[in-house]
């Protein structure tokens, strides 16, 4: 398929100004039909969709509630077809789906659009990349003007306006396009998902220790505790002499292994040190399963800002990277160790209770944590492909859907 670029004008002369209110039909459950959640039923053969059902652009059957007879027949305008575009006015405001297939009978509950072309003109398929594009976003963001709207009403959803080109064969082109895109997406979601579903197997085989050759140990025979010195946000910078670790970090930037220190300082008196090779927890935070946080720190030198536990583990019993793994696997028993009601805290005398199993030889710690980080960083390879191709994607749609970019 040859592309022609055809520059930054306005609208080509082959392609129209569409707006929904003239040669579409919108239609939604109107407010006497409304549904009650009692009438929501685990089977039968109607099925009900509802924005919770929309899943990566299509319909999640297996998610959807069923109705009586009765109801699906009350209006047939909103009894679903093939090719027919959804979009969400309740809640999360703009969710788009287009209706690939259907298993059986269905229809919709009072939250969501039913978009139609009255025209053979326009492709469905072609509506539905429209609606997920930042064309649309866009059109919803200055609706809101600022606010946040909970509901998307016929009368402002039929202003939108949006360009097509008048020969349903781009659309087709264009379409063809970014389903490719589209592909490429969900296959990369699909392995990603398999991938994490193996390391979850990985962790659970590995760090649940087994066999003659483990001990069980509590936390406070084998390690040492020590504390971070505070250290404020306003004393990072960029171009400071010492790397440090600040305490909010723990919860946002870092995993189980350190393996880049992102933020420096140079405050240099009254500081904490790293020695290299320790295990860091945050003490304190707003909800309980916040401080089942644990990260390994390899690297000597780095201050370590307040708020801030450190465990360092005896060099001959215990590796700190199979620690900090342990910690975040069993999050239960971190939770149970927990104390505070508006602000949770976890102190070196609750941590030192924490039992768990090891490896009796370092070498085995140190390959279970090499084996959980191969797949770890595999994963991170793979989200980083995820989004660049949802960045060309986007690129994709704003050339396309725009007429800028011309399939031809």
């Amino acid at each position: 398929m040859m592309i022609a670029l055809s520059g930054k004008n306005t609208l080509q002369s082959d392609w129209v100004k569409l707006n929904l209110s003239t040669g579409f039909n919108i239609k939604a459950r109107i407010g006497w039909q409304g549904l009650t959640t009692k009438e929501y039923l685990a089977t039968g053969q109607y099925l009900l969709v509802t924005g919770t059902d929309f899943k990566n652009g299509i319909i999640d059957w297996s998610n959807c509630w069923h109705i009586k007879k009765d109801r699906y027949e009350q209006d047939k305008n909103i009894q679903l077809a093939k090719g027919d575009v959804l979009i969400t006015k309740d809640g999360t405001i703009g969710k788009v789906a287009i209706v690939k297939n259907i298993p059986m009978p269905a229809t919709l509950n009072s939250g969501v659009f039913v978009v139609r072309p009255m025209t053979s003109h326009i492709i469905p398929d072609f509506l539905f990349h429209v609606f997920s594009s930042n064309i649309f976003k866009k059109f919803l963001k200055e609706l809101s003007a600022g606010s946040t709207i909970n509901h998307l009403y016929q009368k402002d959803i039929t202003k939108f306006t949006f360009q097509a080109p008048s020969d349903p064969k781009e659309q087709q082109a264009i379409v063809e396009a970014l389903s490719d895109a589209d592909a490429l997406i969900a296959s990369l979601k699909k392995l990603i998902e398999k991938k994490e579903c193996i390391l979850s197997s990985v962790k659970k085989n590995l760090l649940e220790v087994r066999g003659d050759n483990s001990e069980r140990v509590v936390l406070g025979d084998i390690v040492t505790f020590g504390k971070g010195k505070h250290l404020a946000k306003s004393q990072l910078s960029e171009s400071g002499k010492l790397p440090c670790v600040h305490y909010g970090e723990l919860f946002t930037k870092y995993d189980a292994q350190i393996t880049e220190v992102f933020s420096h300082t140079n405050l240099d008196q009254d500081i904490v040190l790293s020695k290299g090779g320790e295990v860091l927890m945050p003490t304190s935070d707003v909800t309980p399963s916040g401080l089942a946080k644990a990260s390994y720190l390899s690297k000597p030198n780095v201050v370590i800002g307040g708020d801030i536990l450190i465990i360092q583990p005896h060099p001959q019993r215990l590796y700190g990277g199979f620690l900090s793994e342990v910690i975040r696997y069993l999050e239960n028993q971190i939770l149970s160790l927990v104390s505070g009601t508006t602000v949770y805290h976890i102190y070196a005398q609750d941590m030192a209770k924490f039992v768990f199993k090891i490896p009796a030889e370092i070498r085995k710690q140190r390959q279970i944590v090499e084996t959980i980080t191969n797949f770890r960083n595999e994963i991170t390879a793979l989200n980083k492909e995820l989004y660049k191709a949802k960045k060309v994607k986007a690129g994709m749609m704003q050339e396309l859907l725009t007429g800028r970019t011309r399939l031809i």
